[in-house]
């Protein structure tokens, strides 16, 4: 699955074993939207606050990624 943005993309993947069979629709469904509205609200904050992520991003050095949003 992936989410778009103008300048990112976002993909993820994500496996697990339900522990009660024929319940892993169920859980499936409930995972993938908390991680799209995380996403989501990531992408929101990132947009409205990018002072604060290059912050971040220049605190922890092990982050791989170009400082500039």
């Amino acid at each position: 699955n992936s989410i778009n943005t103008e300048q990112t993309k976002i993909q993820y993947h994500m496996t697990f074993s339900p522990k009660f069979i024929g319940t892993g629709w169920l859980i499936k469904q409930h995972i993938h939207r908390f991680i799209k509205l995380a996403l989501v609200k990531l992408i929101h904050f990132s947009e409205t606050n990018p002072q604060l992520i290059n912050q971040a991003i220049a605190k922890d050095p092990s982050t791989n990624v170009n400082p500039k949003i």
